[in-house]
């Protein structure tokens, strides 16, 4: 998440009135604010795509025979935990 010292700007978010009751009963059930938990929400969405993101490139690279892969038990041993 970014630094809460950052210059801050606003955003709107239109919602029906009954999204809206949902969605603050909901932050209000987790303790948080309406803010914090929308911006909360949004973070954990693009940590997820991040993550997805990485997977696919991890796929790629190995699929292309770009990595150098060695088996749990090998890096144990070469770490000297075995």
């Amino acid at each position: 998440m970014p630094s809460s010292t950052a210059k801050t700007k606003h955003l709107n978010i239109r919602t029906s009135e009954d999204e809206y009751r949902r969605i603050s009963e909901f932050a209000r059930f987790q303790g948080k604010t309406l803010s914090g938990f929308a911006l909360e929400s949004m973070w954990q969405q693009i940590e997820d795509w991040e993550d997805i993101q990485a997977v696919k490139e991890y796929e790629q690279a190995k699929a292309g025979g770009g990595l150098d892969l060695i088996s749990h038990e090998d890096a144990m041993r070469e770490l000297g935990l075995r």
